[in-house]
C-alpha cells in the first residue's frame, strides 16, 4: 500500500513538471502568430493596392535586409495604417533616398475617426506624395499630388 501511494506522488509530480515545461513553449508560439497576423494585414492590403500600379512589387527586400511595401520603376511606396502616419512618412522618405524613386505614402483609413490622422499627414507631408486608401468602402481619397 506504501509503495502505491508513493508511486502516485512521484507520477503527479513527473506530469507536472511535464505540464509546466511544455507551458512556455505554448506561450512563446502565440505570440509570433499574432504579429504575423498584424503584418499579413497590412501586407494584403499592400497587394490589393499594387495591383493599381504598373510594374509593381510587393514587398521588396533592399541590401540592407529593409523591406519596401510596393516598388515600381518610379516609387516607393510605402502603405501604412493612418494613426502610424509618422512612422509611414519616414520610411517612405528613407525608401524612396535608398531606391532612387519617388516616395510616395499610403495611409490606409478603415473609419471616420482616422480623419484627424490624415490631416496630420497632410501637414507633414509637404514633400512627398500622400494617397489615402479607404479599407472599408475600397476607394481611393486622392490628398495633394497624385502619383505621377
Amino acid at each position: 500500500m506504501k509503495i502505491n501511494f508513493y508511486f502516485s506522488i512521484v507520477l503527479i509530480g513527473v506530469l507536472l513538471s511535464y505540464i509546466y515545461m511544455l507551458m512556455p513553449t505554448y506561450s512563446s508560439q502565440i505570440e509570433p502568430i499574432l504579429d504575423e497576423a498584424v503584418v499579413i494585414k497590412e501586407r494584403g492590403w499592400a497587394e490589393v493596392i499594387a495591383k493599381e500600379f504598373k510594374d509593381a512589387n510587393v514587398e521588396v527586400t533592399l541590401y540592407n535586409k529593409t523591406r519596401v511595401d510596393i516598388l515600381t520603376p518610379r516609387l516607393a511606396i510605402e502603405v501604412d495604417w493612418a494613426e502610424k502616419f509618422c512612422e509611414g512618412y519616414g520610411q517612405a522618405k528613407y525608401y524612396g533616398k535608398v531606391t532612387n524613386r519617388r516616395p510616395l505614402l499610403i495611409l490606409l483609413k478603415d473609419d471616420e475617426e482616422d480623419i484627424k490622422y490624415v490631416d496630420r499627414a497632410v501637414a507633414l507631408c509637404d514633400d512627398i506624395r500622400l494617397l489615402v486608401y479607404n479599407v472599408t468602402n475600397k476607394t481611393w481619397e486622392r490628398i495633394g499630388d497624385p502619383p505621377r
